[in-house]
């Protein structure tokens, strides 16, 4: 069938587009086979190689230079084929239109090495074998030659991959009454420009090309430029057409035509190649923005882009479920207004941040406002949007509900530093909260530390429930009789700490022995109608920002158990 074709194609083309007995001026048939060995493997080429050496040959002894020159000019046709076929697997693609660059490999291959090899031995050629002037048969055997595989090469290969198919299958009755449509234009428009020699009307066939290019897009181009170059060459070479206005010779003609029919398919494929581009891109787009919203729509987590300016460009429907907003509501808006106004400096700089350092993911935590009017924890993971050019179109932001999580962390913290059994602070947060005092320039005041006495035998008589209630009783009696800026603590067992700031020397003796009457005076109930009394001992230490708090607790543990030691039930001040 590859023979058949190509003798076809040869003989039209010889019979129909030499002029004055020298070479064809439009070559299709090279195109035909170059589209063939472009799908194989070059092992695979002697089979359809040597099909078109015998149609060739046929179509030569024909319709052209005749037996003579039958196997020469095999040799020229089939050699060009092989060498563009081959220049276009190693440099080039399949698919000329995947891009303009690789419709650049496509042109230099097919258009311009393989018709350019071969052009001089042909015009050589046609000179022995015609007596023809020896330029201007090269000069038409390159123009013929590279106009037929730049303008057939694209389709035929179409045709044979099955895109063409494909694109009848996939579309629809009205795009397929569309695509006749616009062909038969081409078609109808260059059959009247080229069948009349009154006007200069090369112009109009390009406007139902480019309409044919911009709807069916490759397919079109290629179909379209076939058209045109097939009603044009043979029209021309009938010495019919426009371009019979040049007073000129038939050679003259059927040159200017090729500058002509190469103008518009170096116009229109580039065209078509962009097209091709642009349509993947926008396929690409739609495909990862349908990915992008099956994602954020039914993401537990919000994410949102905003803009360099911090305005919302888009926010996840999961924000009306964290937040109670209604998510198109929220875009325009400053996304700055939703943080807590104690955390909007900080989300600020950790926005700038992320803008500054677009290859780094910005973590931060925050308050956020939800719709209700109350604050809630956040969590956010930042990074910058780069576009195709390097620039900043804002930032895209992950971000993740952790209200409870912190809510937990502050529980955690509290429990860390708290007595379970009195809800007072515990050693560990006493001694933070004592650095702290000490810390401050122009502190002073006085650390009393109280011991509860005998109360191993409170333990021993009425139990360790009791022994629980008289701590707690302890912790509830001093907590009634101490400042707000002091504290209260539970140091271990039955002592406990008491941090006075600001108390001046002649005063921390008397709050303190008011607190140990207090504590004294006190009856506990301890179960079933018991109750019971303590007293208790303490040892009490002035301090000062000089001081360090081992020293004072030293101080005030020695002046304890002189307490203890002359009788407890007493307090002493530390020397």
């Amino acid at each position: 069938m590859l023979g058949i074709l190509y003798f076809a194609a040869a003989g039209a083309a010889a019979r129909l587009t030499r002029l004055e007995g020298g070479v064809a001026c439009l070559w299709i048939a090279n195109a035909l086979l170059i589209a063939v060995l472009i799908m194989m493997r070059p092992r695979r080429w002697t089979l359809p190689v040597a099909a078109c050496c015998v149609g060739s040959f046929i179509a030569t002894s024909l319709f052209g230079l005749g037996l003579a020159g039958a196997v020469p000019f095999m040799l020229f046709n089939i050699g060009e084929a092989l060498i563009s076929a081959a220049l276009l697997q190693r440099f080039g693609r399949r698919d000329a239109f995947e891009s303009v660059a690789h419709l650049g490999v496509f042109v230099l291959t097919v258009g311009l090495a393989g018709p350019a090899v071969m052009a001089l031995p042909a015009g050589l050629g046609a000179y022995l074998l015609t007596g023809t002037a020896f330029w201007p048969n090269a000069i038409n055997y390159f123009l013929g030659h590279a106009l037929g595989a730049l303008t057939f090469t694209p389709l035929f290969t179409m045709i044979l991959v099955g895109d063409a198919q494909r694109w009848v299958n996939a579309a629809n009755r009205r795009q397929l009454l569309e695509g006749l449509v616009l062909l038969a234009a081409v078609a109808a428009v260059s059959c009247a420009v080229f069948a009349q020699h009154r006007l200069p009307l090369l112009f109009l066939p390009i406007l139902p090309i480019t309409l044919a290019t911009f709807r069916l897009g490759r397919l079109g181009a290629a179909a379209s430029l076939m058209i045109l170059a097939t009603v044009a060459g043979v029209l021309t070479a009938q010495g019919m057409g426009p371009i019979q206005l040049i007073n000129s010779g038939p050679i003259a003609h059927v040159q200017f035509l090729q500058f002509y029919l190469a103008a518009t398919v170096l116009t229109m494929l580039p065209v078509a190649a962009d097209l091709g581009r642009r349509d993947r891109l926008y396929r690409k787009l739609q495909d990862s923005e349908a990915r992008f919203r099956l994602i954020t729509e039914h993401a537990t987590d919000i994410v949102m882009t905003t803009l360099p300016d911090g305005t919302i460009g888009y926010v996840s429907p999961s924000i009306a479920q964290l937040g109670g907003y209604v998510p198109h509501k929220l875009v325009g808006q400053q996304a700055i207004l939703l943080i807590a106004p104690r955390d909007r400096d900080h989300v600020r700089a950790e926005f700038l941040r992320a803008l500054e350092a677009p290859e780094t993911t910005v973590s931060f935590e925050y308050r956020a406002v939800t719709a209700d009017g109350a604050e809630r924890w956040f969590e956010s993971n930042v990074r910058a949007m780069v576009s195709g050019d390097g620039s900043i179109d804002g930032v895209i932001s992950v971000i993740r509900d952790i209200d409870r999580r912190k809510t937990m962390e502050v529980e955690l913290a509290r429990a860390a530093a708290t007595d379970a059994l009195t809800g007072l602070a515990n050693r560990r947060a006493f001694a933070k909260a004592f650095d702290r005092c000490l810390s401050h320039g122009g502190a002073r005041g006085c650390l009393a530390l109280f011991d509860i006495d005998h109360f191993k035998r409170i333990n021993d008589r009425y139990g360790h429930d009791a022994g629980d209630r008289v701590i707690q009783a302890f912790a509830e009696i001093a907590l009634r009789h101490v400042r707000e800026e002091d504290l209260v603590a539970r140091l271990g067992g039955e002592e406990f700490g008491v941090i006075l700031p600001g108390v001046a020397p002649a005063q921390r003796q008397e709050i303190c022995e008011r607190l140990r009457r207090a504590l004294g005076a006190a009856a506990i109930e301890v179960g079933a109608g018991r109750t019971v009394s303590m007293t208790v001992s303490a040892g009490v230490a002035a301090f000062s920002a000089a001081h360090d708090r081992d020293a004072v607790m030293r101080a005030a543990d020695v002046a304890l158990y002189e307490a203890k030691g002359a009788g407890r039930d007493r307090l002493v001040l530390a020397a």
